[in-house]
């Protein structure tokens, strides 16, 4: 694809993977979307796709793409993404206080506090999302019923 490394410098800029999806916030709505490549009749080109009402991944017009890239009124909101086996991470207990610990991708505890939501790259953003975690850990009730999982 030629000018590859523009498109590449913008997704690694947003934390943005090919095929992994995204949230685009306007004004007035949330989107998500992912980025994926498409074989064409002149090589491989980045292509968008939203996810639709209908529960659907859907292609769109390629404008959008260029609207997410270039124009200021949208802010990308890429998805959280599991912490890599030994890489840092910040969790909140629940008495509100912040810790960070190294992954281990095998532990139980670590792959609770991703599920959770209870996962952040940094201290500064554990701080921003105390209090929804705090709200989180005093429910009295499982955050999923088994019986509706299988």
């Amino acid at each position: 694809m030629k000018n590859e490394h523009l498109i590449k410098q913008f997704m690694e800029e947003n934390g943005i993977e090919f095929n992994k999806p995204f949230w685009v916030k306007s004004s007035n709505n949330e989107v998500k979307y992912k980025i994926i490549e498409k074989e064409g009749m002149w090589g491989t080109i980045p292509k968008i796709k939203f996810y639709s009402n209908e529960g659907e991944w859907k292609e769109t017009d390629l404008s959008w793409l260029l609207l997410i890239i270039f124009c200021e009124g949208y802010e990308i909101i890429p998805s959280k993404q599991r912490p890599k086996n030994g890489e840092e991470f910040w969790y909140i207990t629940p008495k509100g206080n912040i810790h960070s610990v190294l992954c281990d991708s095998q532990a139980t505890s670590d792959i609770a506090l991703f599920l959770i939501g209870n996962c952040f790259k940094t201290k500064e953003e554990a701080e921003q999302n105390k209090e929804k975690i705090l709200k989180l850990l005093r429910r009295n009730e499982p955050l999923v019923d088994l019986k509706e999982v299988y």
